[in-house]
């Protein structure tokens, strides 16, 4: 039972287990502890009878078992789940009408979320960070007041998790989620899903050309990981809703000037802009990156560019590692609205000229020479220049 239920597991054929040995699963998922029978005698019969009609399969067990967790521990409430489950029974047999009522009983929102990862190959491993990207640019991630989209997006995986609809693939080193996957038997529920929901369709199949017009007006999401061409097409530009292009792997050494015109892409334009051998000047403002993290720089990045210019990035809130190597030929960097600058900035040996704006307290602590854990990074440059206000009033530094 514990390599099937494991998150670590690989697909394994399912053995049935013994009535009492589903009874205690299915009680550790309804109730949410880790102690043998915790059912009270009132709901024992009604519950008994859900987990009967599972048929002994550790999988349908924990999704049912989900479901019960989040209704009201009352007789008329698992009444309905059952009621339900007898009526999927007629619809369809095996483990798949189990799973089926788990998924319907999702929000709307969460649905989406899950269809979607059955987009990607049955056991592949999702990375966490990208799906979240995906979630947000098609407009799954609700934002609610005080909490950000990450962490609603982290309550989306736990729910998802805790229904079985999808897998733990792996842990980072911190031990939180790096990777989930969908399994086999859930990705032809999702599969079957999608045309019925009229979500979407997986389409079989290779193209070895690129269509230089792109016929998708409102799409808001074009991820081409994988597919190998230098030249993004012109029609790319006209895709004017677009928040999310995906572009590793790719081998793309070229870009049309209409991408300058897709001012609601929200993922991280490093990942592609960095690739680009040629490129000398880079200015990223206002609407031409919305989202809140610009991640890492290779090694190799940008390997001829001279200034970079980021200001009036409004969400924009984190800035990834800058590998040693990475931008030979830097020399002049203007950034405004900045928290902290990213570990390795130290390794731009080149640049000359740093100018940053709109700093706050905080960060000019962490640049003070005797004591800021940020002034190591900036120690080597001749010229820093900042920009900010401290007690309602603007100043200008040299550090």
């Amino acid at each position: 039972m514990a390599e099937v239920t494991s998150p670590w597991s690989k697909v394994y054929k399912l053995e049935e287990l013994t009535p009492e040995e589903a009874w205690l699963l299915f009680c550790k998922k309804a109730f949410g502890g880790t102690n043998g029978n915790s059912c009270p005698l009132e709901l024992e019969n009604i519950g008994r009878l859900v987990v009967k009609e599972c048929e002994g399969l550790p999988l349908a067990i924990v999704a049912i078992g989900s479901v019960i967790y989040k209704r009201p521990k009352t007789i008329h409430a698992w009444d309905k789940v059952r009621r339900s489950l007898a009526y999927e029974l007629d619809m369809d047999k095996g483990v798949k009408r189990i799973l089926t009522l788990s998924y319907r009983d999702l929000s709307p929102l969460l649905k989406y979320c899950f269809l979607y990862c059955c987009f990607f190959p049955g056991d592949y491993e999702i990375p966490c960070r990208k799906v979240i990207r995906l979630w947000v640019s098609e407009g799954f991630i609700e934002g609610r007041r005080g909490i950000t989209k990450m962490e609603v997006a982290a309550d989306y995986f736990k729910e998802l998790l805790d229904r079985s609809l999808i897998q733990v693939a792996r842990l980072g080193l911190s031990g939180s989620i790096h990777t989930i996957c969908v399994r086999d038997v859930m990705r032809n529920l999702g599969i079957s899903l999608l045309e019925k929901e009229m979500f979407g369709a997986i389409c079989d199949g290779k193209y070895n050309t690129f269509p230089d017009r792109i016929r998708s007006k409102y799409l808001r999401v074009l991820d081409l990981q994988g597919v190998q061409f230098e030249c993004l097409p012109n029609g790319v530009g006209d895709l004017v809703h677009l928040r999310y292009l995906g572009l590793r792997d790719t081998g793309v050494k070229k870009v049309p000037k209409s991408l300058g015109e897709l001012d609601k892409l929200a993922n991280d334009p490093f990942v592609l802009l960095q690739k680009l051998h040629n490129l000398v000047f880079l200015s990223l403002s206002q609407a031409s990156y919305v989202g809140t993290r610009i991640d890492k720089c290779d090694a190799g990045g940008f390997p001829k560019l001279q200034a970079l210019v980021l200001k009036y990035l409004e969400e924009w809130e984190e800035w990834g590692e800058v590998e040693e190597v990475a931008m030979p030929y830097f020399q002049r960097v203007y950034i405004g609205n900045c928290r902290k600058l990213p570990q390795g900035f130290q390794y731009l040996t080149s640049l000359e000229h740093l100018v940053l704006r709109d700093i706050d307290d905080a960060f000019l602590r962490r640049l003070n020479r005797d004591s800021g854990e940020d002034h190591p990074k900036v120690q080597h440059i001749p010229n820093v220049a900042l920009y900010g206000e401290r007690e309602g009033k603007a100043f200008f530094e040299d550090l």
